[in-house]
């Protein structure tokens, strides 16, 4: 008889359009988990998919042996508070995050971060390896930048996560949900496991203009853009200002016949206007920020949901 570790194993999947996937996944992320645990649950969760995903998903995880729950939100709430409506569902010890069904990497990579564990170590995350030049890893340079918190962040892929760390972050009273930034915030101690990817299943399928709007949400609630950004600004208008009457002392001085400088006025006063416009956007983001915090609407909300139990 093989030996199989003896913690509770909570899995949490991520599904967005994932219906010619799922079922592959299901297939062997359940194979390992059985293989190498005693007990176990999967929960998936379906974020509004406009396909058959959440409900392939259920006759899949209806047909495993093993406690499943498929849920489904009543709207798009994104990647973060999906994963989020998983976790607050999770009775593991250990829980798996699985942000995407495409596997490119080794299932013994799994195995790899659990291990880990018994070194104590808290957090676990596997990022693949990847040289190219991509949006995500444009913003990931940025935040690092202007971050207010101590770790750097990267593409994560899956995350290992104790039940000691996970009701840690769970207990953070923040409105905009970014787990890498939390987890940083909450000082457990983390590995990173890096891999190189076997294939190319992974595609990012978020629209720009999400991105864009999530990239925002992040660097107003974990950075201190909203801090530095003026403080830059004003020292351009600062060096401008002292270049401007450089300018009209040295004329006065070397050409008698100045011009009428509309043109430099045209363009510092447009400088001027894109400066308090910029600010009126940063604004407008902080005051969107407290108002979720003053509100207290729910994260996510729950259309649907199924659950079987292992006997």
């Amino acid at each position: 008889m093989n030996y199989k570790e003896k913690p509770f194993i909570s899995a949490i999947v991520y599904l967005y359009e994932d219906s010619h996937e799922v079922v592959s996944f299901l297939e062997k992320i359940n194979s390992f988990l059985s293989a190498t645990f005693e007990s176990y649950e999967i929960i998936l969760v379906d974020d509004f998919s406009k396909d058959s995903t959440y409900a392939i998903a259920v006759e899949a995880a209806g047909s495993l042996i093993a406690s499943t729950t498929v849920i489904r939100l009543s709207k798009k709430h994104g990647m973060e508070l999906a994963l989020l409506a998983g976790l607050d569902k999770s009775i593991g010890d250990y829980i798996f995050n699985f942000e995407t069904t495409a596997i490119d990497y080794e299932i013994d990579l799994l195995n790899q971060m659990f291990q880990e564990t018994k070194t104590g170590k808290d957090i676990i995350v596997a990022c693949p390896i990847n040289k190219r030049i991509s949006t995500s890893k444009i913003f990931y340079e940025l935040f690092n930048k202007v971050s207010s918190i101590d770790q750097t962040i990267s593409t994560e892929r899956i995350m290992l996560i104790s039940r000691r760390a996970l009701n840690s972050l769970l207990d953070i009273d923040e409105r905009v949900r970014y787990m890498k930034a939390l987890i940083s915030i909450s000082c457990f101690p983390k590995i990173i496991i890096s891999y190189k990817p076997i294939n190319n299943k992974y595609s990012d399928r978020r629209t720009i203009s999400s991105k864009i709007e999530m990239a925002l949400e992040i660097l107003v609630s974990y950075s201190n853009i909203g801090l530095l950004l003026p403080l830059y600004i004003s020292g351009f208008f600062l060096t401008t200002s002292i270049l401007a009457v450089c300018y009209l002392v040295i004329s006065l001085f070397v050409n008698t016949n100045i011009a009428s400088g509309w043109a430099s006025s045209i363009a510092i006063i447009s400088i001027s206007f894109f400066g308090v416009f910029l600010m009126l956007g940063l604004i407008s983001q902080y005051v969107s920020k407290i108002t979720k915090e003053l509100i207290k609407i729910p994260l996510y909300t729950i259309e649907e949901q199924k659950s079987k139990f292992n006997q």
